[in-house]
């Protein structure tokens, strides 16, 4: 169960960096600081989701 959720956070802090990265690229840091919360919101609530699902 641990090993599962370090697994999952690991994933999950590698697509923000990887959400940041690219539009970092193609448009301005603050665009790319702004989609980076809302990726990182919406990986939040997923995991939230699963965890209810595996507790339940």
């Amino acid at each position: 169960m641990i090993v599962l959720l370090s697994k999952v956070a690991i994933y999950s802090l590698a697509a923000m960096a990887f959400v940041f990265l690219s539009t970092a690229i193609w448009k301005d840091v603050d665009y790319a600081c702004h989609q980076t919360v809302w990726a990182s919101y919406k990986i939040d609530k997923a995991i939230a989701e699963a965890m209810e699902q595996i507790t339940r």
